[in-house]
């Protein structure tokens, strides 16, 4: 997803679309399973969807409508056995995608976490 002969989301050429099928389909439509395997499949998951997130923004309004985001708000704490250097960029760019209100954001104490981790 890095090469920018493979992957180009705002070209949506045929390999980017069969990409996203892939994603779609394989990937996030288990995504709830995969972070929820055992060692070290969450943290490939987690891997994964930021490489993903960081390529392809429009990603967070699926994990939205599939309700994940709530789920990685949730990782998004010192502490917490899935927080680490991919949640950060997964939050991360679920913010900067602005597909996420301030209020949901607000519900998951984002700003508190922030300062915690800060």
């Amino acid at each position: 997803m890095c090469e920018d002969k493979i992957y180009q989301p705002q070209e949506n050429t045929q390999t980017t679309q069969v990409l996203n099928e892939l994603i779609l389909k394989k990937f996030l439509a288990n995504y709830g399973l995969i972070v929820t395997d055992q060692e070290p499949m969450p943290l490939y998951g987690l891997k994964l969807l930021s490489v993903i997130l960081e390529r392809n923004a429009a990603f967070v309004i699926i994990l939205k409508k599939l309700q994940l985001t709530a789920v990685l708000l949730d990782y998004f704490q010192a502490g917490h056995a899935k927080f680490n250097a991919f949640t950060v960029k997964i939050v991360r760019a679920m913010v900067a995608s602005r597909e996420i209100s301030i209020e949901e954001l607000l519900q998951h104490d984002i700003i508190a976490k922030l300062n915690k981790i800060m």
